[in-house]
């Protein structure tokens, strides 16, 4: 009886002291989730309007893909939602015409940057060295978190030959 009171005890503190702020500690704050245009400097992430990221990185591939909501520039694909408001008299939520607002984002050349500098084509330790050890990993995956109550961030890097080849940002529900 003694000894479980003690495990007991020992799996309490242990589990106390790893989530002491409520979070893992492999779990990335909020700030890590943006990129970077490596040419023009501008800072994207899932608050930025296309209309604006248009105006400051320089006109999409193609356009908007209304029927998949993506837009994409050499080396960045992204996905993206419509942009809602509150209309007060009428009580309910309206889409905003023609203003998006990204949930998912691919960088697959140098053009863009992760904001603390990962590329396509750096190795594996400058990117354990930036962002530590990942919440899951396989050989060729390392995936980072964000939870917030209602959504869930990820910060994925797909590795070829312990390189950078693709990052992935989420935010999803």
């Amino acid at each position: 009886m003694k000894l479980r009171t003690i495990n007991t005890f020992l799996l309490f503190f242990l589990a106390w002291f790893s989530f002491a702020d409520g979070k893992p500690k492999n779990e990335l704050s909020i700030d890590k989730f943006y990129f970077i245009n490596i040419q023009t400097k501008t800072k994207i992430g899932f608050d930025t309007d296309i209309g604006e990221l248009e105006k400051k990185i320089g006109s999409s591939e193609n356009g908007l893909n209304n029927t998949e909501l993506s837009i994409t520039w050499p080396g960045l694909l992204l996905k993206v939602n419509p942009k809602w408001e509150y209309d007060q008299a009428t009580k309910k939520y309206q889409v905003i015409p023609n203003k998006y607002l990204i949930s998912n984002a691919t960088i697959q050349n140098t053009n863009y940057s992760t904001i603390d500098g990962v590329s396509i084509g750096d190795d594996l330790s400058k990117l354990l060295k930036i962002y530590g050890e990942p919440y899951r990993k396989t050989n060729d995956l390392y995936q980072y978190l964000h939870n917030e109550p209602d959504e869930v961030w990820n910060l994925t890097f797909f590795l070829v030959n312990t390189k950078v080849n693709k990052i992935s940002i989420i935010r999803g529900d």
